[in-house]
Formats: C-alpha cells, sequence, structure tokens
C-alpha cells in the first residue's frame, strides 16, 4: 500500500516525509541551538522566524497561536500539535501501544501538511510550512482574521438565504477543487469554516483528510458531533466525496436554519438520528432550498446527490450566471512522456515509494488502457464541441499494456468496477428528472425522510462517461499536476504566497 491506514502503526510510515521537513528546517536555521526561545519581557517566544503572541483558540488535539514573521511582520495562525512519545519507565506493552498510537498521529498529521501546502484555492486557508521538533509539530498556516463561521451564526442566528447561497457557493467551490484533485475533506463542520473580513469563507483543518481512488474505498470512519455521515457511523466502505455532501449539507441547513437537523445530549441517540435520516424543515424554508437539503442529506450514499447535482441546483444558480468557479488550473492530460523528474522529487511525501517506484507506477497509470480510453474520450468531446469529427491520436500511449490502476489510498480494499461499456450521461437530464419528479415537498409536510433505499442514477460506481484525465482520475496523476503548479507559482511569485480571496 502507498498511503497507509490511520488504524496501522508502522512507526516508519512517516519517516521519510518528516526527515525531509527536519531537513529543511535545519537548514534554514543551521546554528541554533534551540528552535523555540523566549522572549524577554513578555509572554511572547520565537520559533524559528516567527514570534508566537495571543492564543487564537484551541481544539481537542491542539492549539492555535497568532505569530508575526520576525523580519517580514506578515501574521500567520500557527497550529501547535504535542507529539506522542512512548516512557521508556513503562511496560513493553504500554511502549508498543504509545508508538502506535504515535505513528498513526504522525501519518495524519505530516499527510494534512503535505496535503495543505500544495491546496492552493481562494477558499482554502493556505499553510507556509511545518516546523518538527522533538515533542510538538508546528504549522505555519495562513492567517484568516474574521473569525469562525459558528460565532457568526451565533451572533446572528440563521443566514438569509440569500448570503447563504454565498458561502455555499464558495464551500462547494473548494470541496469541487480538493474532490478533482483526489482529496476528501472527510471531517467537514461549521467549526472548520472561517470568515475573513473580506466576508469570504475559508475551510480550515484537513487533518482528517485523505486521497481518494474514484475506483476504490476508504475504511476510516472519521467525522465528528453532528456532521458525519450515515455510512461512516454504520462502518461501510466509502469512496468519498459523498460524505463531503452529506457534512455539506448538515453545514448549510444548520446556515439556514440556525440549527443542527440531527440533536441529542446522547451520542448514541444522536448516531440514531444521523442513520435513520429524518430532517425536519422549517415552513418558511424556501422550496429549491429545502429540496436541496433533502437531496444532500440522503442516508444512502449511492442515492444522495452528487458535488456536480448540489452546484448545478436551481437554488446555488438563483443570482448567478454559471455554477462556482473551483479555481482549477487548466491541464492538458499528462503523456508518459512528459513526466518530469523534478516534479516527481516532490511528491516523496505521500508514502507513494521513491523516486523511481512513482516514477514507474505514474508511467503505469498513464499506460493503462483505462487512462487510454479517458484520454481518447476526453479529445473526442472537445472535438465535436469544435464542430469537426477529430480522431485522436494514440501515438503518446502504449495500448499493448493493459495495467490496473495501481494506486491503493490509505484504508482501501481497491475493488475496482467490472469493465462496462461508456455510456453517454447527461447531469443536467438527470437532474431535471430529479427536481421535477414528485417528492414530498408539500407545505404541509415538514418532516421529510432521507431515501435510504431508493435506486438512484447517481450510483457512485456507476461511472457513465469515462472520468476526465486531468481532474480526480488517479492520486498520483493529482498529485503530480498539484506538486507541478505550486513549483510554477513559486517560480513566478516566490515562494509562501497564499491564495487571495
Amino acid at each position: 500500500m502507498l498511503l497507509q491506514s490511520d488504524e496501522q502503526s508502522q512507526e516508519s510510515v512517516p519517516a521519510e516525509r518528516e526527515r525531509r521537513f527536519a531537513e529543511e528546517n535545519s537548514r534554514r536555521r543551521e546554528g541554533t541551538d534551540q528552535l523555540i526561545l523566549p522572549v524577554s519581557g513578555g509572554s511572547s517566544r520565537v520559533l524559528a522566524d516567527y514570534t508566537l503572541t495571543k492564543a487564537l483558540g484551541a481544539g481537542s488535539v491542539g492549539r492555535v497561536k497568532l505569530a508575526q514573521h520576525v523580519n517580514s511582520g506578515e501574521k500567520f495562525a500557527i497550529k501547535i500539535l504535542p507529539r506522542v512519545i512512548p516512557n521508556p519507565n513503562t511496560s513493553s506493552e504500554t511502549v508498543a501501544n504509545t508508538t502506535a498510537k504515535g505513528a498513526s498521529n504522525d501519518i495524519r498529521t505530516l499527510r494534512e501538511a503535505a496535503l495543505s501546502m500544495l491546496l492552493h484555492h481562494p477558499y482554502i486557508c493556505g499553510m507556509r510550512e511545518i516546523i518538527v521538533h522533538q515533542n510538538h509539530y508546528y504549522m505555519v498556516l495562513e492567517y484568516v482574521n474574521g473569525g469562525q463561521m459558528l460565532d457568526y451564526i451565533i451572533s446572528h442566528g440563521r443566514v438569509r438565504e440569500r448570503a447563504a447561497r454565498k458561502f455555499a457557493r464558495q464551500i462547494g467551490s473548494a470541496l469541487e477543487y480538493c474532490h478533482k484533485n483526489n482529496v476528501v475533506h472527510r471531517s467537514l463542520k461549521i467549526e472548520d469554516i472561517l470568515i475573513s473580513q473580506t466576508g469570504n469563507v475559508k475551510i480550515i483543518d484537513f487533518g482528517l483528510s485523505n486521497l481518494y481512488n474514484p475506483s476504490a474505498h476508504l475504511k476510516t470512519f472519521c467525522g465528528s458531533g453532528y456532521f458525519p455521515a450515515p455510512e461512516m457511523l454504520n462502518a461501510k466502505a466509502y469512496t468519498g466525496p459523498e460524505v463531503d455532501v452529506w457534512s455539506f449539507g448538515v453545514v448549510l441547513y444548520v446556515l439556514v436554519c440556525g440549527k443542527v437537523p440531527f440533536d441529542d445530549r446522547s451520542m448514541p441517540a444522536l448516531h440514531a438520528k444521523i442513520k435513520r435520516g429524518l430532517v425536519e424543515y422549517p415552513v418558511w424554508l424556501g422550496r429549491e432550498c429545502k429540496h436541496l437539503l433533502f437531496r444532500m442529506l440522503v442516508t444512502n450514499p449511492s442515492a444522495r446527490a452528487t458535488l456536480t447535482e448540489v452546484l448545478n441546483h436551481p437554488w446555488m444558480a438563483r443570482d448567478f450566471p454559471e455554477p462556482p468557479n473551483p479555481h482549477l488550473v487548466r491541464r492538458e492530460p499528462l503523456r508518459p512522456d512528459e513526466v518530469d523528474r523534478n516534479v516527481i522529487r516532490g511528491m516523496t511525501g505521500f508514502e507513494f515509494g521513491t523516486e523511481e517506484e512513482i516514477e514507474k507506477k505514474l508511467v503505469e497509470v498513464l499506460r493503462s488502457d483505462v487512462y487510454r480510453r479517458a484520454v481518447q474520450h476526453r479529445e473526442r468531446k472537445r472535438c465535436t464541441n469544435n464542430g469537426r469529427n477529430g480522431i485522436v491520436n494514440e501515438k503518446h500511449w502504449d495500448s499493448s499494456s493493459n495495467t490496473s490502476l495501481g494506486y491503493e489510498p490509505a484504508e482501501t480494499d481497491f475493488a475496482a468496477s467490472p469493465s462496462r461499456k461508456p455510456k453517454c450521461f447527461s447531469g443536467f437530464d438527470f437532474y431535471c428528472r430529479k427536481l421535477f419528479s414528485p417528492t414530498p415537498s408539500s407545505p404541509a409536510i415538514s418532516m421529510l425522510h432521507s431515501p435510504s433505499n431508493s435506486r438512484s442514477n447517481l450510483s457512485l460506481g456507476d461511472a457513465r462517461e469515462p472520468a476526465d484525465p486531468a481532474y480526480g482520475f488517479h492520486p498520483l496523476i493529482s498529485i503530480y499536476f498539484l506538486v507541478r503548479e505550486k513549483m510554477e507559482r513559486e517560480r513566478v511569485d516566490g515562494s509562501g504566497r497564499f491564495a487571495n480571496s
């Protein structure tokens, strides 16, 4: 496996990535005996190039402090995560358990850092660097100076649909960007959404995020409180994007209703309510908004709306000329002869293996029949849209290879769908059937039950047409593009620039 499961406890799993981070830190700080130094005459401390000042917040696994760069004066938020260090004076069993827990935490922390430094989106909180210390990890994050969306709701109550639509489009834009890069958040909640002083959202905390393969399943069941999808609570394997859609639906419900859709003081009772999917919709909620929530909060993930359906819903489109912009860089399908060793070198932080192994596996994917067909399908669509019947040039692919997509993300049971003849599929046509089919939308009905067993053309395992080879096709390809795009940004703008919102 190229990415290890959250439950696995190999101490060596994050070693390569931690070594690289530590080497970068030491190169920048040669001659410094201590990483953290107190500032005389005050409570501030100096962490490498940053002066840590007041606390910004704290959570179950760490705390966040405001920091200022000692040279530029730029403000950052530094997330401080303790490392689990075994006590040698305890029993061997305790030491082993502590070591396993520490390795699992390291995997998640270093994965979060590696992803956060690659993702570049105006509605995702950026990350400058991670500083590795013997007892702590220090993540240097973009400082968002507007506060939490939760505080906004507490102080203002429910958000009017027009304002909620703006926030929802931005959240949807960020999620589409992630999913098109084979990244799933898995723990989206209202506390993970900040609002900048410009009034735009910033999604934070990718600590439980992971890479996903559209042809495989993840098995780690994460999430917290009111927001996890029913399939997670039922310990069922999932692909990835569908759990983000559920959590997105809960967030949207909180925005427009000012409360959570499922609530109980008892955690088992709360989970039981989430699994049943009974949602009460206020009578004053608009019909389109109610319908959108009804499609998102479906307990059966195969019947739940896809993110594409959500972003093209009439409620999302109202007062806007087009669906939300995912802010994706224009890409052309990667070809085997275009693989750049310099980019490969930047992919070594994801447990993909050595540089040689990464290149070999990536080329295998690029020469696979399923990838070749996806490229041909994309080119046919392009030619059709341009009004000509073009013939796709296949000379760049080795058609003799019948290689499967040999990437198994963390926690996967690689279960590729059986090969099928691709069918033409119109997402708009499907949406029209869903929108205008009879639904329990009568104003007299305030309690709707999410259809848990209904069949749907939205089945995640049914590929109606080949996936786009440049966006979300395979984790190796997506990470390659993200690394290459980061290198290009740094070449043009310098390092450490965040996406403007």
